[in-house]
């Protein structure tokens, strides 16, 4: 705990924990004895750079997906969009999860594109919930709609202020 709160007081967030050799990171058993204990670091700006990175870079063909969802919504059965609905969400979960976790990153640090993120991050919930109420209606014209006319293309302009302009902030010392 004291070398946790010392590191958040730095701005910093571990990334790694080993004692004597092994991963202790997410461990909740303390080792009553130890030899040695290594720990790693990054500040919270490298830390929200890296995962940024990660995300474009696993994320890069969601919009293309979202494009070919949106087309399948209409040319398949309720079923078998209501089956595939859960595949949906485990495609987004990591967009939606990146501007939810990257919200209080923006409010700490005030960064020059905090207004933009929070603007991002309110339409994104908009879309999210049209596409909600769609599916719940059992609306697959408007499903596909908000999913082709609305989502697709926020992700797309998400991805494009994400590597022009929040990546490049964060990379610059």
């Amino acid at each position: 705990d004291l070398l946790m709160n010392a590191l958040s007081e730095q701005g910093r967030a571990v990334t790694g924990f080993v004692v004597d050799g092994e991963n202790a990171l997410g461990n909740d058993t303390v080792p009553e004895s130890y030899e040695r204990i290594d720990v790693a670091s990054l500040s919270h700006r490298e830390l929200t750079l890296q995962v940024i990175r990660e995300f474009l870079d696993k994320m890069d063909n969601l919009g293309d997906d979202l494009r070919a969802y949106a087309k399948n919504i209409l040319t398949l059965g309720w079923s078998e969009i209501f089956q595939r609905m859960e595949e949906f969400i485990d495609k987004i979960k990591p967009f939606a999860d990146l501007l939810d976790n990257l919200g209080p990153y923006a409010k700490t640090y005030s960064p020059p594109w905090s207004d933009g993120l929070e603007k991002l991050a309110t339409e994104q919930s908009v879309c999210l919930e049209a596409i909600l109420g769609a599916f719940e209606a059992g609306n697959a014209a408007g499903l596909s709609d908000e999913v082709a006319l609305n989502f697709a293309p926020l992700f797309d302009r998400c991805r494009k202020f994400l590597s022009e302009k929040v990546v490049i902030e964060l990379g610059q010392e």
